[in-house]
């Protein structure tokens, strides 16, 4: 089973976009990407010393150069998983959007309620591994409230497809989106 475009995974973190891709990529037999990996590499340091030695603004148009590059290259044809703000810097999304208008890519929001997603950051596989992404928010609760409040009608508005995963695991979802891009 191929994709005939790039399946593009937004989210926010704990949502499923790392595991569910690479399960995607599998199934697909394509190749997986994080672009948070593929700045890393570009940048020759990793998300967090970006935004700490360059700031934020620096780390969103470090995102936009590399989605930008990416998108040019014949691996567009697999599964890229973006960063959970990547879709908050207009330049990345409007790249996003005319990708998607031009039929080169399927952007897909996997979608898990708050009260889930703060549940998967207070597990012991992500306890303490993921910083703060809002000031002042030590409680997950709120964070994961307070972002998706933000977020979801952003994702919303630039996916094509958006898979509710609150009751399912990744196998499902994978499932789910594959039936969904095969239709289309």
């Amino acid at each position: 089973m191929k994709a005939r475009r790039l399946i593009v995974l937004c989210g926010l973190r704990c949502s499923g976009k790392t595991t569910t891709g690479r399960l995607l990529a599998s199934r697909l037999g394509t190749p997986f990407s994080d672009l948070d990996e593929i700045v890393a590499a570009a940048e020759g340091a990793s998300a967090a010393e970006i935004i700490t030695d360059r700031g934020l603004d620096a780390f969103r148009e470090a995102e936009r150069r590399s989605l930008e590059r990416f998108l040019a290259t014949p691996e567009r044809r697999g599964v890229l998983a973006l960063g959970g703000g990547a879709p908050t810097h207009p330049p990345l999304a409007k790249l996003l959007t005319n990708a998607a208008n031009d039929g080169h890519l399927v952007i897909v929001y996997l979608r898990a309620a708050p009260v889930v997603l703060a549940a998967r950051l207070r597990s012991p596989a992500n306890a303490g591994s993921r910083p703060t992404l809002t000031q002042g928010a030590s409680d997950p609760s709120a964070e994961v409230e307070q972002l998706f409040e933000e977020r979801d009608p952003l994702y919303s508005s630039l996916a094509g497809l958006v898979v509710e995963t609150d009751e399912l695991g990744n196998e499902a979802v994978a499932d789910r989106v594959l039936a969904a891009v095969n239709a289309d």
